[in-house]
């Protein structure tokens, strides 16, 4: 590609802005400096990131995360082993030499790999029953402050482990539940 125009990184960053989402990973393929300009946090503030299948993500996925700066989260479709391996965070999602990883990971100050969501602001959990989390889940996200939680359904005689997910969450502003009632009415 030719030299982009000799214009300040503010001023790209300000174009960018209009662009769609799709728009800008259109552009960021071009080259490396459009790559470097489309990540910018400021483009990416207040995004949320919906994360399901973590088989798929790479290395690279999580450093474009730290870089965009996310803290929003939305978590689809996750089962139980699929949560412990975020809530374990595997050295496999953090790559060697981070700090941290704004979104969901850090290394210690030992080194060891582990998770923390030091900087997690806002979660949704989205179509989830409850038995599919352990009581612990949360335990570890510190830091939230928003916690939405979307039931595709919500069933008579299902443990209800909201309690011990909020029992950690000192930071918790704000909680959404949404969900339907199926199978028996609500209680006046």
């Amino acid at each position: 590609m030719e030299e982009l125009p000799h214009l300040p990184p503010e001023v790209w960053v300000y174009v960018f802005s209009y662009l769609s989402t799709d728009e800008r990973h259109t552009v960021r393929t071009v080259c490396r400096q459009l790559k470097r300009l489309v990540d910018h946090p400021s483009l990416w503030r207040d995004y949320t990131v919906v994360l399901s299948d973590l088989r798929r993500y790479t290395y690279g996925f999580w450093d474009t995360l730290n870089h965009r700066k996310l803290t929003r989260v939305a978590v689809r479709h996750l089962r139980r082993k699929e949560w412990r391996r975020l809530d374990g965070a595997k050295g496999q999602y953090t790559p060697k030499g981070h700090k941290g990883l704004t979104l969901l990971l850090f290394l210690g100050s030992v080194g060891a790999p582990r998770y923390g969501g030091p900087a997690l602001t806002s979660l949704e959990l989205v179509d989830y029953p409850e038995t599919i989390l352990p009581e612990n889940a949360l335990r570890s996200l510190t830091s939230l402050r928003s916690l939405t939680i979307r039931y595709r359904y919500i069933r008579e005689g299902i443990e209800c482990r909201l309690t011990s997910w909020l029992s950690p969450l000192h930071q918790l502003e704000t909680l959404t539940i949404i969900g339907q009632l199926k199978a028996f009415p609500l209680p006046l």
